[in-house]
């Protein structure tokens, strides 16, 4: 076989070295002592296949989470498609960053992904199919997601998505990601801090001047309830969640000789379309509504209705405080 380490640390494009004759071809497709040569791990959990019937599928962009974390090698065996990796190491100086390498019958190209990496695929041809080796058992509750259209990612597919899943159209961008101990470096928690509590400041810091000459204001942060109820893997995005309402109370007491008024709102579990399509099992819903005091699920209008509240004048007299809208849940 030969190796060709693409920009992104690890990941490889693997090409057939054919032995010809007048039969057609012979060529080794996998072997353990040469991936371990090239340091890539040799551990096989399963084997997948992927038939896909319409050119334009789009599959991805998928990954799983540590402990749960797998090497994928895939090959296309009939049929064409584009597929794509994307770097999620938080350490890596490529995180955030991408490769697409065109796999088909004909070129007989596979592709290695190292652990930690997003993966799609489009589809280039109709009756087009993938196998898959994978390095990890699938694992349910431990896979994530990226959008295949993240502007952040800037992945240009070379044809339209005409295909897909409804799963696969509602993943998050990269932005939004969940992240454990071992995956957070320092330019990761800043991000996240920049990312879910920076913008609350300077919103607030543009706009008290015309609130203090019109004589008063309301201020609406928000902050989440993940770190009172210790989710996990948000280590960087609690953090800075519990950080609204520190901002809160500070703004509160900086702004309320101007009449400007600053509070916070709690959201608990709001079944936003992506809560519903990523997490709402019938699991997770019978367990949401054993601790929940109200038996009924939560709305993003539930939240606006409190936004609604906080602004007007019947909130006259509330600044400082935080308001947890979550069912009794906490």
């Amino acid at each position: 076989m030969i190796f060709t380490e693409t920009k992104l640390c690890g990941s490889f494009i693997v090409e057939l070295e054919q032995r010809e004759d007048e039969r057609g071809f012979f060529a080794r497709s996998f072997c353990q002592d040469e991936f371990a040569a090239h340091g890539l791990k040799t551990s096989i959990a399963q084997a997948n296949l992927s038939w896909n019937a319409k050119a334009g599928t789009l599959r991805g962009m998928h990954y799983q989470f540590p402990p749960a974390a797998e090497t994928k090698f895939i090959r296309c065996t009939h049929g064409a498609l584009y597929d794509v990796i994307v770097d999620l190491r938080p350490e890596s100086p490529t995180f955030g960053e991408h490769i697409g390498v065109e796999l088909s019958a004909a070129n007989h190209r596979a592709l290695y992904v190292p652990e930690r990496f997003g993966h799609g695929f489009i589809t280039l041809a109709d009756d087009t199919e993938a196998a898959y080796q994978v390095g990890e058992f699938y694992t349910p509750g431990m896979e994530g997601g990226l959008r295949y259209d993240d502007p952040d990612l800037g992945i240009d597919w070379p044809i339209a998505a005409a295909v897909m899943s409804d799963k696969d159209g509602s993943w998050a961008p990269l932005a939004d990601q969940r992240h454990t101990i071992d995956e957070v470096t320092p330019e990761f928690w800043d991000d996240r801090l920049a990312i879910n509590l920076k913008h609350q400041f300077f919103a607030a810091q543009a706009i008290y001047p015309d609130m203090k000459a019109a004589g008063g204001g309301a201020i609406i942060n928000y902050s989440s309830s993940a770190w009172m109820t210790a989710t996990a893997n948000l280590a960087a995005y609690s953090t800075a969640k519990a950080g609204v309402l520190g901002l809160t109370k500070s703004l509160a007491r900086d702004l309320g000789v101007h009449n400007i008024r600053v509070n916070a709102i709690v959201p608990g579990w709001i079944m936003t379309k992506r809560q519903i399509d990523l997490w709402l099992t019938p699991e997770a819903e019978e367990n949401l509504m054993a601790r929940q005091c109200l038996k009924h699920k939560l709305y993003p209008a539930d939240c606006a209705r409190m936004t609604l509240f906080l602004a007007s004048d019947d909130a006259s007299g509330l600044t400082s405080q935080s308001f947890i809208v979550d069912g009794g849940r906490l």
